[in-house]
């Protein structure tokens, strides 16, 4: 009796602690960590003392927190009836001048910046920084992005989990943290995150309730197209996900999927239409008038091979040479080997239930999971290939591509210990495995809070990539606060201060707004090379060569500056005092 109740007191921890560790607990755990790993660094200006230097202030960036504040406040003026759909979703052609509530813009949907909007309500309704000018505050709307990101690598980690066991949930999870570039973009108040996880949900959806073998449920495909059409009302990189998708469903099911996709697409375009009040006065006209602001907008310079390119004329390598360049190197390998690897069938790999069993080993192309998500993840690269397609910004219209990876590369970590298991034990093959992925985190930490300036070990890291023709920083977010704060101590009290690139007309006052440091000083900020600047105490840049000037380029290769965010011995953002500058160009 005594052996029984041992052997019942030993086996019963073990079980329970086995259903835990394979259910939810360790996904919600590891988007826990990566919501806590982005707030910590979260804030672009000093607004909250509380709150780690985050990523500088990107260029456009207020746009989206503006739109999402207006969107969530007059959410609840319609709901109070103090304000009509009209009123709320209206444009100033619609609505004439002096309009008392704002405009809509719709350049985007609502659904990605009403969620920026709601997490800027909760986050300043909680604590709103002291003596703030503006009812708008980025790091509070940032907040938005950690939550997508985090529910991002949930939804990651939960589908390699089911798909290939635990081990692939893990090194999903783990690789979409240790990505600098979706990482980075986790930190931003931009609809880059928020797209990717609706995008993401979609297909890992397809990929959980579309078995082959087995006919389609309605509700599986109405359920997707609901994913789908949330993610439309998100970013229109949404719509790229139908082709791969018809695609793989055509070749599993060949006539059988034309009701499941038409069901899909009526469900993903109804929620599109509802979700979006915009449309609703002229669906047809607006609809085009939506496609068309994606499609014919203000051409944008890029940076690359050590030239200047418009957007419609970026050579067609480029997005597949920015993937690859952009996420480290060992998780580009674990990918590879998930798509192309086989591994020894065992408890962990969960194929019997996708009738995918076979005597020894499964290989990536029998399972049914793998094409759909390299489908879908390799479409967009290959849309932003075409000839005339605009392309800018490093990777950032293709991030949606990224989290999709994330699961190959879980599946590569799961295949990889049972390549390293097989001829060592298992314990020293899943240390092993966690070397290498823990490996790949030299980018994240090295580079935060500028992620978006991160290459990895095939062209050199960023110091290489600048030799080799690539863009250091595109968007701002080397601005950082502590650089703010240097500039603002260097300059006097109600001085000037010069800023490059300039790239719309909102930006200088947006920073100026945002930034506690300036307006303590009564810091004037004018656009470099205008009139106003040729009394400037100082010049601050960041280093987007696609914008800088001839002079400019020269100044950030043969002036030290003042102060300076620096990666590997690049500079990404600079302040320069006046005095050095026409020092360094006497003769």
């Amino acid at each position: 009796m005594a052996r029984r109740r041992t052997s019942r007191t030993i086996e019963y921890p073990k079980t329970v602690l086995t259903a835990r560790f394979r259910g939810v607990t360790p996904s919600l755990l590891a988007g826990f960590i990566a919501f806590c790993l982005v707030v910590a660094d979260l804030d672009p200006t000093g607004a909250y003392a509380w709150l780690p230097d985050g990523p500088g202030l990107t260029v456009d960036e207020m746009f989206n927190v503006e739109q999402g504040v207006r969107l969530e406040v007059g959410s609840r003026y319609v709901a109070l009836g103090a304000m009509s759909l009209r009123e709320l979703f209206g444009t100033p052609d619609e609505l004439g001048p002096n309009a008392p509530h704002g405009y809509h813009l719709p350049d985007h949907p609502p659904l990605g910046r009403y969620l920026l909007g709601v997490a800027h309500g909760i986050v300043t309704a909680v604590s709103m920084p002291s003596d703030w000018p503006s009812p708008i505050v980025t790091a509070a709307a940032r907040f938005g992005s950690a939550i997508a990101f985090a529910l991002t690598i949930f939804i990651v980690a939960s589908s390699a989990r089911r798909h290939y066991g635990i081990v692939a949930g893990c090194t999903a999870a783990a690789s979409l943290v240790l990505m600098p570039r979706v990482f980075g973009h986790a930190h931003l108040a931009s609809l880059e995150t928020m797209i990717g996880l609706f995008f993401t949900a979609t297909v890992l959806a397809v990929a959980d309730r579309w078995k082959p073998g087995e006919p389609i449920a309605t509700r599986a495909a109405i359920l997707c197209g609901v994913l789908w059409g949330l993610a439309l009302l998100t970013k229109v990189q949404a719509v790229l996900l139908p082709i791969p998708l018809a695609m793989w469903a055509f070749w599993h099911w060949r006539a059988a999927a034309v009701k499941s996709l038409a069901l899909f697409g009526v469900a993903g375009a109804a929620v599109f239409f509802i979700g979006w009040p915009w449309l609703w006065s002229d669906p047809i006209g607006h609809a085009f008038e939506y496609l068309g602001r994606t499609t014919d907008r203000i051409s944008l310079p890029v940076w690359y091979a050590g030239q200047v390119f418009a957007d419609k004329a970026v050579p067609w390598h480029y997005p597949f040479v920015m993937f690859a360049v952009t996420v480290p190197v060992g998780l580009q390998a674990l990918g590879l080997i998930g798509v192309i690897g086989s591994r020894v069938q065992g408890r962990e790999l969960r194929v019997e239930s996708r009738g995918l069993s076979v005597e020894g080993r499964v290989t990536g192309w029998r399972d049914s999971v793998v094409p759909l998500l390299l489908l879908c993840m390799t479409f967009p690269l290959i849309v932003f290939a075409v000839p005339g397609v605009a392309v800018y910004d490093g990777a950032r219209l293709f991030l949606i591509s990224f989290p999709l990876w994330a699961v190959l590369i879980g599946r590569g970590g799961a295949v990889a210990l049972e390549w390293i298991a097989s001829s060592t034990t298992r314990r020293m093959a899943t240390v092993v495995l966690a070397l290498l992925v823990s490996s790949q985190s030299y980018g994240v930490f090295a580079f935060r809070p500028a992620s978006l300036s991160y290459y990895n070990l095939l062209v050199g890291g960023a110091s290489g990539a600048a030799r080799l023709g690539f863009e250091p920083t595109y968007w701002g977010d080397s601005v950082t606060a502590e650089l703010l704060d240097a500039a603002s101590n260097e300059l006097p009290d109600g001085g000037t201060l010069a800023v490059a690139p300039v790239l719309h007309q909102f930006q200088l006052d947006d920073l100026l707004n945002q930034s506690p440091a300036l307006r303590r000083r009564e810091i004037r900020l004018v656009e470099y090379g205008s009139e106003n600047a040729a009394s400037a105490d100082g010049l601050l840049l960041f280093n987007r060569k696609a914008s800088l000037s001839d002079d400019l380029k020269r100044i950030v290769e043969r002036t030290e500056p003042t102060a300076a965010v620096r990666r590997q011995d690049l500079i990404l953002a600079a302040f320069y005092r006046t005095s050095d500058l026409v020092e360094d160009q006497s003769p």
